[in-house]
């Protein structure tokens, strides 16, 4: 909740709107995102940007300025494709995927605190 005080946050998904409205109820995360963005608010699918990229424009915030946590091999092209930095968190599903191009790639997502990712994207800002 430190990242919402500080940054303003965005849920890019592939899960519909009412599939994500209940996650975010239910670990009470509703009012953690200034942006929900839904399978319906975009028009290609990751791995294409768009999601990202719908986000970037409902935030009004440059892609460049922005930092993504994925948890998949699609989400991370998807990021790259945007231009935004991306930390991987793999799942069960996904640990042991091809993340070579992420900023990190990190065991838990305990490990991102609000200094390792402003670390991060000051050492990959061009």
């Amino acid at each position: 909740r430190r990242f919402g005080r500080r940054y303003p946050l965005a849920l890019a998904t592939g899960s519909p709107r009412e599939a994500a409205t209940l996650v975010l109820r239910r670990f009470d995360l509703v009012d953690s995102f200034r942006v929900v963005v839904t399978r319906e608010d975009y028009a290609l699918e990751k791995p294409q940007p768009d999601a990202f990229l719908r986000a970037c424009t409902m935030l009004q915030v440059e892609p460049s300025s922005c930092l993504v946590v994925e948890d998949s091999h699609k989400g991370l092209r998807a990021a790259c494709a945007a231009g935004i930095p991306c930390v991987v968190v793999p799942n069960d599903y996904t640990r042991g995927g091809d993340f070579v191009t992420a900023a990190a790639v990190l065991g838990s997502i305990r490990e991102l605190s609000l200094e390792r990712a402003e670390s991060l994207h000051r050492e990959l800002r061009p």
